[in-house]
């Protein structure tokens, strides 16, 4: 049986609303996001801005992180974000059911740490470290 999203909120809302909503409003993970290594230096001056767009996109998958990056770079890095603690320093971040992706104003470089993926075996093993 397949079910909408507001089947879903309102079964959600019979159980614990606002446990829901916590979740869905606030990341509970490490979030992702792909680049190209000559953005690098800049993301250490100034963390992750939104360039095209009005919010900077982050994933909850490494993989989908690095396949962006490589549509755009054959030098990709992955921008691992501590979207918890930006949660409890009081950043905000909107979900997106349609894609699973979360988004925010700004990203500053004191929460994340970039990783440079140069083979497979590379991104398997960031997978792994951080599943």
């Amino acid at each position: 049986m397949i079910i909408n999203v507001n089947t879903i909120i309102i079964i959600i809302d019979n159980i614990e609303r606002k446990d829901y909503f916590e979740i869905m409003t606030k990341p509970t993970q490490l979030l992702y996001h792909g680049t190209s290594f000559d953005n690098s230096s800049l993301i250490e001056e100034q963390g992750l801005l939104p360039k095209n767009h009005n919010k900077v996109y982050l994933t909850t998958d490494v993989r989908v992180a690095y396949n962006y990056a490589k549509l755009k770079t054959d030098k990709p890095v992955i921008c691992i974000v501590d979207a918890i603690q930006m949660v409890k320093d009081g950043f905000t971040f909107e979900h997106d059911n349609t894609y699973a992706e979360w988004t925010t104003d700004n990203v500053p470089s004191r929460y994340l740490i970039q990783v440079m993926i140069e083979s497979e075996d590379d991104l398997s093993m960031l997978s792994m470290c951080v599943s």
